[in-house]
């Protein structure tokens, strides 16, 4: 009965209420202006982009060209990407903030209407602070069913010009498969 009894009490004890007070969560205060990491807003205005892509090692390389407006909000920018060209009408979002838990290192997301792959983002910059590399694992190119890194690289070559470069970790080595520029309009 003794053990019963103390069993009781030992349950009673663990679903009774907590007498610990919650704890206080800081709130950005909204009079403070929180603007984005300085290598990130360079990248805010609105951008002509011109890529060129190889659809395949014997094919042909194929020219694309997009409009990019980039906006900034709060420590994020968030740009929209749109192009009419020979793939078809492909709009794209990114959003990209430097991780608050980890300075120097960036986080984000990128969707397009191409698949309803959700991308998410992890990177850093160089050493001279002029190029951004992002790596996000989505579907290999050669079978869906199994995963790949990619990696995106934007560079900053002054005079409102950008390279863009996109590659893949095949075989143990990156493949491009995307180089382009941007200009500032």
């Amino acid at each position: 009965m003794k053990h019963l009894l103390a069993f009781a009490l030992l349950l009673a004890s663990c679903a009774a209420p907590s007498q610990e007070q919650p704890r206080e969560m800081a709130i950005p205060d909204p009079a403070r202006p929180v603007a984005p990491h300085p290598f990130l807003e360079q990248l805010v205005g609105d951008w002509s982009i011109e890529h060129r892509m190889a659809m395949g090692p014997e094919e042909e390389r194929l020219t694309m060209h997009a409009r990019e407006s980039v906006r900034a909000m709060g420590p994020w920018i968030v740009s929209t990407i749109v192009s009419d060209g020979p793939m078809g009408h492909i709009e794209a979002n990114l959003a990209l903030a430097e991780d608050p838990d980890a300075p120097g290192e960036f986080h984000g997301t990128w969707v397009d209407s191409t698949a309803g792959t959700l991308w998410i983002y992890r990177g850093w910059l160089d050493d001279t602070g002029t190029m951004l590399t992002l790596e996000a694992e989505g579907p290999a190119f050669d079978d869906p069913t199994k995963t790949a890194l990619y990696r995106d690289v934007t560079e900053l070559l002054g005079d409102g010009h950008r390279a863009l470069r996109s590659s893949v970790r095949m075989d143990g080595e990156w493949v491009a498969f995307v180089e382009g520029e941007a200009r500032r309009n």
